[in-house]
C-alpha cells in the first residue's frame, strides 16, 4: 500500500520483513558507508605519501574493482571538502552508534563499524560534525602530521 508513496523518493523499494527490519537494514548500509569513507581516506593518504596526486589516485580508484556509484559520488566531497554536506559526520556517527547497539543486542561484534565510528567521531570533534563524510580524509591527514 505504501509503494506508490515511496516510488517518487526511491529508485527501488524492498519488502524486508516485519516492522523495524528495514531500519536495521538501513543501519547495516550506513555501516558500509562509514567503512568505505574510512578506507577511501586511508587509501588516498597512502597514495599521497608516495607522491601521487589524490586526483590521480581517485581516477585509478574509479577505474578499478572498487568503483561504485557511491565512490564516484563522494569524489567531490573527499577531494574538495565540498559543502553543503551530503551525509554529515553527525548523522552517520549517530547511525553507527545505533548499528553498534543493535549488534551488541544481537550478540555481535562489528570491528569495522567501531573503527569507522571512532574515526568519524574524532573527525567531528576536530572540525565540524556538520561537515560531509569526505572530511575524514582531511582529518586523517592532519592527525598524521600531513602524511
Amino acid at each position: 500500500r505504501i509503494g506508490p508513496v515511496l516510488a517518487p523518493l526511491c529508485a527501488r523499494t524492498f519488502l524486508v520483513g516485519e516492522a523495524g527490519k528495514a531500519a536495521g537494514l538501513k543501519l547495516a548500509v550506513n555501516g558500509i558507508v562509514g567503512a568505505v569513507n574510512h578506507a577511501l581516506a586511508e587509501a588516498l593518504l597512502l597514495a599521497e605519501a608516495q607522491g601521487i596526486d589524490p586526483e590521480t589516485a581517485y581516477d585509478v580508484f574509479e577505474a578499478s574493482v572498487i568503483d561504485s556509484p557511491y565512490v564516484r559520488y563522494k569524489r567531490k566531497h573527499v577531494l574538495a571538502h565540498l559543502r553543503p554536506a551530503d551525509g554529515t559526520i553527525r548523522q552517520i556517527t549517530k547511525d553507527l552508534d545505533l548499528s553498534l547497539d543493535l549488534a551488541r543486542n544481537l550478540g555481535m561484534v562489528m570491528q569495522q563499524v567501531e573503527l569507522a565510528r571512532d574515526t568519524l567521531a574524532a573527525a567531528g570533534s576536530w572540525g565540524d560534525d556538520s561537515d560531509d563524510l569526505g572530511r575524514v580524509f582531511a582529518y586523517l591527514k592532519a592527525s598524521r602530521g600531513g602524511r
